[in-house]
């Protein structure tokens, strides 16, 4: 079996940014071994979410879905509670999202806000990592929800004609493609709203990718497209954030 397909690893640069940013912005080290186990279980978050929702999907493969969860599960004896409670929420979520007989991703305004509800939470794992929930801590957790909700927008937007095929109700399905546009800019507002509290770079980076966006969703049809520029652009926006927390340390 190919696993790296399987566990679509070319995927985890991005979410496992939710966590890094969760441990440099609650004042945790870069290089300790706090962090080290903090990723690691952020990781096996990520390839039990991704096995397991391709595994329901194909109805195959459902028992090495579970691999990465039994694999790592010897290192929650070394979290916090907090983390524990955190990680526990999220692998729930992940196997309620694909599980058949709950099947969350396919049920309308439910399932577009759990996933970024379950890739904010890595956020919060690696911020419990370091300290306990402080407002800055909330702002940033809603902020990245907010973000990531237009990623989830225009990911059900790219597979409309394939869900509505296959009667997968997803938000967009159930209220239309003519949404995606007025959602995205609705989430847009909100998280420049959201980001203005955390500060000067944190606005002016929240705000021009809001705008770049709000000018491309009238001008890309291309959905699949404008995503894959969107997450990428995010990273910037990312690290952006991470090497102006660093030169302010």
């Amino acid at each position: 079996m190919n696993w790296v397909k399987f566990l679509r690893v070319k995927h985890w640069y991005y979410f496992l940014g939710f966590t890094f940013l969760g441990i440099v912005f609650s004042g945790g080290e870069l290089f300790s071994l706090k962090t080290l186990l903090t990723m690691t279980l952020s990781t096996a978050l990520l390839a039990f979410g991704f096995a397991v929702n391709g595994a329901y999907d194909n109805n195959k493969k459902v028992k090495e879905s579970f691999i990465p969860i039994i694999l790592f599960s010897p290192l929650l004896l070394f979290v916090n509670p907090n983390q524990l409670i955190v990680y526990v929420i999220t692998m729930v979520l992940l196997f309620l999202y694909s599980y058949p007989k709950s099947n969350f991703q396919a049920v309308p305004i439910l399932g577009t806000l759990l996933n970024p509800i379950v890739f904010s939470n890595l956020f919060l794992l690696g911020w419990f990592s370091n300290s306990i929930l402080t407002e800055q801590g909330v702002l940033m957790f809603a902020l990245l929800f907010f973000l990531e909700l237009i990623s989830q927008f225009l990911h059900e937007g790219m597979d409309y004609n394939t869900d509505k095929k296959i009667k997968k109700r997803t938000t967009i399905v159930f209220f239309g493609k003519k949404w995606v546009k007025p959602l995205c800019i609705i989430c847009f507002v909100i998280s420049i709203i959201m980001a203005h509290p955390l500060g000067t770079i944190f606005f002016w980076t929240t705000t021009s990718i809001s705008l770049l966006f709000a000018v491309m969703l009238n001008s890309v049809k291309d959905y699949k497209k404008l995503r894959n520029l969107y997450k990428n652009i995010a990273v910037i926006v990312g690290l952006v954030w991470f090497f102006n927390k660093i030169l302010l340390a």
